[in-house]
């Protein structure tokens, strides 16, 4: 343990200024992992580091050896956990300390609400008022007096009385109308990660990725994951990754992920499926999370031993059990072989 003293000294106060501006198993689907906005990320690398040598590598929880890193160790494991899902997803292997990993991963990660009062505001916008027709209805009455001649004479009153109606339109015109809306407060949470790389052998530090996001998850393990993520998209891939001999080995064409709505549970998640492939064909949809594989639990376990249940040869079926939405589904895919698909 004393060998990584060194990564420690390295690391210095930057894990903890990370974001200073950071039970039962529930199956849900990956909502509660929604980000507001794609969250921005940077990278760095040693450029005389040959990182795209490296096959093997570990997660090293700095927790274990320092008390300043002020961060829960059984936190620091689950989001490591995570981390070398997306690793094994690059190609690498994962091995433990003592197997002398080609390079070994470190990260810190923090959360932070932030509120902000939004002030009344006003917009005056042109307003067209219609043109109408009106009409108005009236009654009109009176007295008159009458005298007759013509051999008799005569002298009296008479009254009269009748109705009206008069049509009046108005046309149109233009004016304006005045909105207010009244000032409000807004909250978010912002998770923000670092990942270092360290090379396995001098323990330099060869590789770095920070990011961070915008949501309404105030839980680290949930919107943090994103951020991870995307700071990993920039890692490279291993060199051995596109040269597996996957002709031989059977395919459904399916690309899942691992993720986790409560913090504790991780499981595989379709985030895509390949047109004309049996994944496709037999109506799996993107984010099923996937909780059985050939009648194994899938929960907590990562990537590469999610990959080796799944793994076929042609002509082999696997059987499948998806959580959607507030259903459970089951399916039977069979592979095909990689070179039916490519001819």
């Amino acid at each position: 343990m004393k060998r990584y003293f060194k990564i420690l000294s390295v690391l210095g106060i930057g894990a903890l200024l990370l974001i200073s501006c950071a039970t039962t198993t529930r199956i849900t689907n990956l909502s509660p992992a929604y980000l507001y906005l794609t969250p921005s990320t940077s990278t760095f690398r040693d450029p005389n580091a040959q990182i795209e040598k490296y096959k093997t590598f570990s997660v090293f929880p700095l927790s274990l050896i320092s008390e300043e890193i002020k961060m829960n160790p059984i936190l620091e494991r689950q989001l490591l956990f995570y981390v070398r899902s997306l690793l094994e997803a690059k190609g690498y292997e994962f091995v433990q300390l003592d197997q002398n990993p080609d390079f070994l991963v470190t990260l810190g990660a923090d959360v932070k609400y932030h509120e902000s009062y939004v002030p009344p505001s006003s917009v005056t916008l042109p307003y067209w008022v219609p043109g109408k027709t009106i009409t108005t209805y009236g009654s009109s009455s009176g007295s008159f007096n009458f005298d007759t001649f013509g051999g008799y004479s005569s002298y009296g009153w008479g009254t009269w009385s009748g109705w009206s109606t008069e049509t009046t339109y108005i046309p149109g015109y233009m004016t304006t109308r005045t909105y207010t809306r009244p000032g409000y407060t807004i909250g978010h949470f912002y998770p923000a990660a670092v990942i270092q790389v360290y090379d396995g052998k001098t323990l330099e530090n060869v590789w770095m990725g920070s990011g961070a996001g915008t949501s309404d998850n105030p839980d680290i393990r949930i919107s943090g994951q994103l951020v991870l993520y995307h700071i990993l998209k920039d890692y490279p891939n291993c060199s051995s990754l596109d040269s597996r001999d996957d002709m031989k080995r059977g395919m459904i064409g399916v690309q899942i992920g691992i993720f986790t709505n409560d913090g504790n549970s991780y499981f595989p998640t379709v985030l895509r499926l390949l047109e004309g492939m049996p994944a496709k064909e037999a109506e799996l949809k993107e984010y099923d999370m996937i909780i059985e594989i050939n009648g194994v639990s899938t929960l907590n376990k990562p990537f590469s031993e999610i990959m080796n249940i799944f793994r076929g040869a042609p002509g082999t079926e696997v059987d499948i059990k998806v959580k959607r939405l507030d259903k459970i589904l089951s399916f039977t895919i069979q592979h095909v072989s990689w070179s039916e698909q490519h001819r």
